[in-house]
């Protein structure tokens, strides 16, 4: 698979909008109503949790979580990992655990170029620590971006009028609705327990689509949640001015790539202005009808008319906040 690096320029204190939430935008209702649900609350940890952190060159980086994100590529150790029964499977995070690591088994159905019949062909992805940017530091909360894609899905699972607190992404964002319980979901597959509970509920508001007036839906409250138009245009410096291609090896700040993963379950594999690899992310808000969404661009452009909500090769990259008390740097 191909492997993408990235760098993103951080303006610290840029996106505070998400702490308090932000307004704006239009109130007409959405023609498709639902229940928004409520993340759990996990309860306050007992102590500290040291978490790996590093001065990049114009941010800070952290590890927390982990995900899959490298194909495994050794034979003799796929042979081991097929070997494994599907008892050994963990209910809640959907890893398998082999030789002290865990691992992501995923099916892909692929013509046999000889028999030209289906054949069902395993992958394996090592599960590894989430690689995050420091986006900004305050009032005791640390917020946090992913460095590049951690998976490609669609924005909902149905073709529908929907907005961010309805979709089926931020249910699986989160650990809600189908992805409640034994369904693995990012929230529980990513963090343990003692991880969920340093992570902060956030007050979301998400505006209406400022060139097209797209309702962005009611105020919600996500653990993990993803970057809207709102926050993007907080600084200068994410604004689309900003993307001209420089004469440094810098590309689209706003722009990111993807892990080995998020490429096998679909993500677009671009190559922005900068002839960097990078690709598509979903935004929060709505495009030009309530069955498109806005995403961000493989060269950091804002995609306002957005793409249909069921499409399947735009990244996800998640935004969390974390409570600075009860986190120990090393």
């Amino acid at each position: 698979m191909k492997k993408s690096l990235i760098v993103l320029m951080v303006l610290m204190l840029a996106f505070t909008c998400l702490f308090a939430g932000c307004s704006g935008g239009s109130e007409e209702p959405v023609a498709t109503p639902k229940t928004a649900l409520t993340p759990d609350e996990p309860a306050a940890p007992s102590n500290k949790i040291d978490i790996p952190v590093n001065d990049g060159r114009e941010y800070r980086e952290m590890e927390f979580g982990r995900f899959p994100s490298e194909e495994v590529d050794d034979e003799e150790l796929i042979k081991s990992l097929n070997a494994l029964a599907d008892t050994e499977r963990d209910s809640t995070t959907g890893y398998y655990t082999y030789d002290g690591k865990q691992y992501q088994k995923e099916f892909v159905i692929e013509k046999d170029p000889e028999t030209k019949t289906d054949v069902t062909v395993i992958y394996w992805f090592e599960v590894n620590p989430i690689g995050w940017y420091v986006l900004d530091e305050s009032d005791g909360k640390i917020m946090l971006i992913a460095k590049k894609n951690v998976d490609a899905r669609k924005f909902n699972e149905t073709l529908e009028n929907t907005n961010w607190g309805i979709s089926t992404l931020r249910d699986w964002l989160n650990g809600m609705g189908t992805y409640k319980g034994e369904t693995p979901s990012f929230y529980n597959s990513a963090f343990t327990a003692e991880e969920q509970s340093i992570i902060v509920t956030q007050d979301i508001t998400t505006g209406a689509n400022p060139k097209y007036g797209t309702a962005g839906g009611d105020a919600v409250k996500d653990r993990v949640t993803i970057l809207s138009i709102e926050d993007l245009d907080q600084s200068s410096s994410w604004s689309e001015k900003a993307f001209a291609p420089g004469e440094d090896d810098d590309v689209s700040l706003r722009a990111c790539g993807n892990t080995d993963y998020a490429l096998f379950k679909g993500a677009a594999d671009e190559v922005s202005y900068a002839l960097r690899s990078s690709s598509w992310q979903w935004l929060r808000n709505m495009g030009s009808y309530e069955q498109n969404a806005a995403y961000i661009s493989e060269s950091g452009h804002t995609m306002n008319a957005g793409y249909v909500v069921t499409f399947n090769q735009i990244g996800v990259r998640p935004v969390i906040v974390l409570n600075a008390d009860y986190v120990t740097e090393k």
